[in-house]
């Protein structure tokens, strides 16, 4: 629905097949949004509850809190919500589908297409292609969320 409204709206203004990946990553990233809320939100409650006051004490604010406090701590949440967010982007099917150039075609569209054609062994390779290139993006965010963290 907020696809077909972007393409709505955008259509008179410009070409739509231009705006495509902006389009789409910024609909990817509000359909995110509220998943890596929910991760990031009582990490950085407990975060605040446990060092806070001391940071408060110590005069950290600003980027300096951010940079020293938080950021270190929240390695491991931001990199499970980077994951989730890489691995739900990587199967979008829905913006993509209005916004594509007929000729360029994300994998999960080219999948769509090969069913479509009932071509259901190349379908299925794509599939399995797909399902392993999330599992690897979901993979790499999440290991580089936990790089160093046990130290």
């Amino acid at each position: 629905m907020i696809g077909t409204g972007l393409f709505i709206v955008i259509f008179p203004i410009a070409d739509p097949f231009a705006l495509a990946l902006p389009v789409t990553a910024l609909v990817n990233a509000a359909m995110s949004l509220p998943f890596a809320l929910r991760i990031l939100v009582p990490a950085l409650a407990g975060i605040e509850t446990h060092f806070g006051p001391l940071a408060d004490q110590m005069g950290l604010h600003g980027m300096a809190r951010l940079r020293l406090l938080w950021l270190p701590r929240l390695r491991r949440p931001l990199g499970f919500a980077a994951g989730l967010a890489g691995a739900l982007s990587m199967g979008d099917l829905g913006v993509i589908a209005m916004f594509a150039d007929p000729e360029v075609a994300t994998l999960p569209l080219q999948l769509y297409r090969l069913m479509g054609a009932y071509r259901m062994g190349d379908a299925a390779s794509a599939a399995l292609l797909l399902l392993a290139l999330s599992l690897a993006m979901f993979w790499l965010f999440d290991k580089g969320g936990r790089v160093d963290a046990d130290a």
